[in-house]
């Protein structure tokens, strides 16, 4: 069965940081536009399918409840803790590869049309570079540096 296409998103600082005291470091007023982005790329789907969108326990922990789960999308939340699958999430997996394997299960690969990881940055660190390498595509959101100390590496 061929696996899913596999994307990435994430709204990152010049300096490669993507967060900020378990947030996100941008005021919420400029995230508006940027979090309408989000929703689009994330939701937009084959007629009849969904998008699955893949995080990590953090990043679904500071989605505010009332948007958990992100609608229209199979979510998945990544954690090697957790033993119940959280209020509201799809799906709870130890690791990325786990989730691609429940996710490519005949039944549910014929309802996904892409599978988006959302973040944090240890499935960033985990998964996305060792995949994608370094390419990042640029977006719209104008956002100030963060400390050199959260300076996100790419290097694996």
């Amino acid at each position: 069965m061929a696996q899913n296409p596999v994307n990435v998103i994430a709204a990152v600082l010049p300096n490669m940081g993507i967060g900020w005291k378990g947030g996100l470091p941008w005021h919420s007023k400029s995230l508006v536009k940027e979090m309408k982005h989000f929703t689009r790329l994330t939701s937009a789907a084959a007629e009849g399918k969904q998008n699955a969108v893949v995080m990590g326990r953090k990043t679904w922990e500071s989605i505010p409840e009332k948007f958990r789960p992100l609608r229209n999308r199979i979510n998945v939340v990544l954690s090697r803790t957790l033993s119940h699958l959280p209020l509201g999430a799809h799906y709870l997996a130890t690791d990325f590869s786990n989730a691609l394997a429940q996710l490519s299960e005949s039944e549910l690969c014929c309802r996904i049309d892409h599978i988006w990881i959302i973040g944090g940055s240890s499935i960033y660190k985990a998964h996305c570079w060792s995949i994608f390498g370094p390419e990042l595509l640029s977006g719209s959101i104008v956002a100030p540096s963060m400390p050199s100390h959260l300076h996100y590496s790419h290097h694996a």
